[in-house]
């Protein structure tokens, strides 16, 4: 049996059909907000018009998100095919990555989804998925989190994740952030490299992280 609609779901989720593209994306930040199970399949629905009629990147990109926090692990074959298109707005790798963590953390569980991320080679799909892991406080085994460092450590992170120009920092704020629940003797180094960057978010969450405490984030 379908879980019933709530109405304040309901709302949000007729909101993802209406002509203008800020309505659409106030929908889908409703709905991850409301973190409702029930919205999974229609909001899946959603996406799939939303991906095939090249909507603006902002509708697609909070979509994607809120599919990530409903819990609709049906979403994640398409979610995967989907990461794998070529998009000219490549933000929306970012929410992928997210959202593909989200519904795979409890299975086939993090460890295993982080290394199918590795693999893509997609940077933008990493730094999201690295999103998600901190702000799950998911804690990867040491062999998974090493092979993490190694990606942040990349000059082409760098070069393909930029939040501003010159921004060197790659994937390496998220990863630094979930490196709180980590062994120290693991992420010790790495959180000492981050304090040296110039970027004032990086070295305040490597601080964080070096304590052993989630400072508090607001990636969304």
């Amino acid at each position: 049996m379908q879980p019933a609609v709530k109405p304040e779901v309901r709302e949000a989720l007729d909101l993802l059909t209406n002509a203008a593209p800020t309505k659409r994306i106030s929908g889908a930040k409703r709905l991850r907000k409301l973190a409702d199970p029930a919205a999974g399949p229609p909001l899946l629905a959603a996406l799939e018009n939303e991906l095939a009629q090249r909507k603006p990147w902002e509708s697609r990109y909070h979509m994607i998100l809120a599919l990530g926090f409903t819990g609709a692990r049906g979403a994640l074959p398409f979610l995967w095919k989907a990461s794998a298109q070529t998009y000219d707005s490549t933000i929306l790798y970012n929410a992928f990555g997210d959202a593909i963590v989200r519904l795979s953390a409890k299975k086939p569980g993090v460890n295993k989804t982080l290394a199918q991320v590795l693999a893509t080679g997609n940077y933008m799909l990493m730094d999201g998925a690295f999103r998600a892991v901190a702000m799950l406080r998911l804690v990867p085994d040491d062999a998974t989190f090493a092979a993490m460092i190694a990606v942040a450590r990349s000059p082409q992170a760098a070069l393909d994740v930029g939040g501003f120009p010159d921004d060197d920092t790659g994937v390496r704020r998220w990863l630094a952030a979930a490196a709180a629940g980590c062994k120290p003797a693991l992420v010790k180094h790495f959180l000492e490299e981050c304090r040296g960057f110039s970027d004032v978010d990086l070295q305040q969450t490597a601080a964080d992280s070096l304590r052993g405490k989630y400072g508090k984030q607001t990636p969304y």
